[in-house]
């Protein structure tokens, strides 16, 4: 099944095995319609390709290939990818990403509403996605959102609920 040939993949290339074994488990699960090995495939060829020319065109293909089938790690890494040369693409894939369960791509979201890459200005909406992935417990979101709650950025000003936030923060980052 497409979950064990991920798997071995997964071990294969752990154990140090040959580049075409680990590819071939990865590109066989991706075929059976495992999203998550068609980006360990992409990420896999990231990781090997500085020796190779043509490793960029690969990896992006590869990675775009799993985030049409909805992978949310690889529509936000994709996003990453993209901003600096096509901010607009990167934004879908952005929202593609905080659909699923990736409060990392939310905030990320959050910063292009903030600073206007790759869609309009809002405020409103950056405060309200840098919520939504503080709430799932993005560390960098919480301290947005916090310093959204004090500034009144997009959002009424509290300052007892950003100081909430900002503690809640900090021990978040002690538990790390």
């Amino acid at each position: 099944n497409r979950e064990a040939t991920r798997l071995l993949g997964l071990i294969k290339w752990r154990r140090g095995s040959s580049s075409g074994e680990i590819r071939e488990h990865f590109a066989a699960a991706a075929a059976l319609g495992d999203s998550e090995a068609g980006y360990l495939l992409a990420l896999h060829s990231f990781c090997e390709g500085s020796t190779q020319a043509s490793s960029d065109e690969v990896v992006m293909k590869r990675l775009t290939a799993s985030a049409e089938t909805g992978n949310a790690s690889s529509c936000e890494l994709l996003a990453t990818w993209l901003i600096d040369s096509d901010p607009l693409e990167a934004f879908q894939f952005l929202v593609k990403a905080s659909r699923g369960e990736r409060p990392s791509a939310t905030y990320q979201l959050g910063l292009r509403y903030a600073n206007e890459t790759g869609t309009k200005k809002s405020p409103e909406a950056a405060a309200g996605a840098f919520r939504s992935a503080a709430e799932r417990g993005c560390l960098k979101a919480m301290v947005a959102w916090g310093r959204c709650l004090e500034s009144g950025f997009g959002t009424a000003a509290d300052f007892i609920e950003a100081g909430r936030w900002m503690k809640m923060a900090a021990l978040h980052q002690n538990e790390a």
